[in-house]
């Protein structure tokens, strides 16, 4: 009876199943998957990379070279092999592990490390906005987010 698992180098996981390579069924080692790193050994997973960081190489034995931070108006949940952009009505600062919903009074065309306050004239009256509307008459919007104020 063999081993339930093989002793693979760093970067590498047990993984069971067909090898592709060999084309014989049971344990074998994989090169580790993009989002994550492997240290290698016996019966070893691989390790998410934490939310805020991206796969940066597959096949890497650390989370330093295997992992790279997440950028402005991208989120990387963890695990994230490739950061996913933030919709529009959303944003996320560099290093985020979720995209946010913009706060009523600002805007968030999407893409984007941080909310836009609505220019003078223009409002946003819900959150979760990508863009402002023109002020309504009789209103005189200023640069408050939360707030018309009549004229």
């Amino acid at each position: 009876m063999g081993r339930d698992w093989s002793n693979c180098d760093a970067g590498m996981y047990s993984v069971k199943g067909v090898n592709p390579l060999t084309g014989i069924e049971g344990f074998y080692c994989a090169p580790c998957p993009l989002g994550s790193y492997c240290i290698g050994g016996e019966n070893e997973k691989p390790i998410q990379c934490p939310a805020g960081w991206q796969g940066l190489r597959a096949g890497q034995s650390t989370q330093s070279t295997g992992c790279k931070g997440c950028l402005d108006g991208y989120a990387c949940p963890a695990g994230t092999a490739v950061a996913h952009p933030c919709g529009p009505g959303t944003y996320a600062p560099a290093g985020s592990g979720e995209c946010t919903v913009c706060a009523q009074g600002w805007y968030c065309p999407g893409g984007e490390g941080s909310q836009r306050v609505c220019p003078a004239g223009y409002i946003s009256l819900t959150a979760g906005a990508s863009h402002c509307a023109t002020c309504a008459l009789g209103y005189s919007c200023s640069h408050d987010p939360t707030f018309p104020l009549l004229a």
